[in-house]
């Protein structure tokens, strides 16, 4: 079988793989994406919109507090990317419907209020405003979920239309000639001197550099694989349209709801649906579907009992991936490259991880024109 060519091999049509696309088709490059599921299929396009202005909670720590004096410049590193994103979306006149209603965060137990406190203090420091602590009584004011004690308020969070972003990003990369290979799982990787072959079902490719925009294919570089993240199992569904009282009962406004902890629950109301996702790996990700919704369902019913058994219109599982220190962590070893771990600090980050990736793709020489690239080992 004859290989085909490319310059630049992107594996992963989220926001990561086609922002990185998009970096590297401005520069002259030619680009093709390799996405292994259907058109909308992947946690790009399905899940809460989140622009994050808050570094997120981090996995296996103790408290909140102990991330200790790095705090702010994790904050910091998180804030920027919301600025490229938002000029990206007004130069190129992306349609997702971005607006700032803020993120509301819960505390359901006196622990989890004593971390969010330590999280108010931080976040007030660095923005000097916008950032509010409530109380129970101020936290039914928002959401007649149940449970909760406290809850924190940053209203520097915007929220977008997930899939409006990532259509919009595609039909961008395509107008500067990425071919996009949707259902075409990348099976295997054989880097040479100065080139990768990438083995597909039925074609077999040849590219000058390979970059992994997806967390779950890190696994075809060995290098990546050694640098492994902590994965949660996240299971999201999204209701049928439901009635102005029950929408009410979830949210007096567009905002989005999370949990305290790095293992979370989340919801939010969007387009006239409750989304509700948790990552508490409440079921193998190979469960059924029926499973995954009885799951969710009986989640749910611990925050609003008379929503338990309300219709579900889809789901989505799937393993997302987080980093020591919230942050994406990037990698190169020849003419492969991964960028991943941004799980939790929002859609910002995820794009800039996608750019920088370019960036670290480009470094060890590779020109536009189809010449060879210089070999480089990390």
């Amino acid at each position: 079988m004859k290989a085909q060519a490319c310059e630049m091999a992107i594996i992963g049509a989220g926001y990561c793989g086609l922002s990185a696309a998009i970096e590297l088709a401005g520069q002259g490059f030619g680009v093709r994406v390799f996405e292994r599921g259907e058109w909308a299929g992947n946690a790009s396009a399905f899940n809460f919109g989140s622009v994050a202005a808050m570094p997120p909670a981090l996995p296996n720590r103790d408290a909140q507090g102990s991330q200790g004096a790095d705090a702010q410049q994790r904050l910091r590193a998180v804030l920027e990317p919301i600025s490229e994103l938002k000029r990206q979306i007004d130069t190129f006149e992306y349609d997702c419907q971005w607006r700032q209603p803020g993120h509301i965060t819960l505390a359901m137990d006196d622990d989890a209020a004593r971390t969010l406190k330590q999280r108010h203090a931080e976040a007030s420091a660095l923005f000097g405003g916008g950032v509010h602590w409530l109380d129970a009584r101020q936290v039914s004011a928002q959401t007649a979920a149940q449970g909760v004690v406290a809850g924190l308020l940053n209203e520097h969070f915007a929220l977008i239309d997930p899939a409006g972003l990532l259509l919009a990003m595609r039909n961008h990369a395509q107008a500067l000639g990425v071919r996009i290979d949707y259902s075409s799982p990348v099976l295997a990787l054989d880097p040479q001197a100065d080139s990768v072959n990438l083995q597909l079902p039925a074609a077999r490719v040849n590219a000058a550099r390979v970059l992994i925009a997806s967390e779950e294919a890190w696994g075809l570089c060995t290098e990546a694989a050694l640098q492994p993240l902590t994965m949660f199992q996240t299971h999201l569904c999204e209701s049928q349209v439901l009635g102005a009282r029950d929408l009410q009962l979830v949210s007096r406004r567009a905002r989005v709801y999370g949990t305290a902890t790095a293992d979370k629950d989340y919801f939010r109301v969007h387009h006239g649906r409750l989304l509700f996702g948790s990552r508490l790996g409440l079921v193998p990700l190979d469960a059924s579907p029926q499973a995954v919704v009885a799951a969710l369902q009986a989640r749910l019913a611990g925050y609003f009992p008379s929503l338990a058994a309300i219709p579900v219109a889809r789901v989505w599982s799937g393993s997302l991936g987080f980093t020591d220190n919230g942050l994406p962590r990037l990698g190169a070893s020849g003419p492969v490259s991964w960028g991943g771990g941004y799980c939790g600090s929002g859609i910002a980050t995820a794009v800039q991880c996608g750019r920088q990736l370019a960036r670290l793709a480009t470094e060890a020489g590779v020109t536009t024109g189809s010449q060879p690239m210089q070999s480089r080992q990390r």
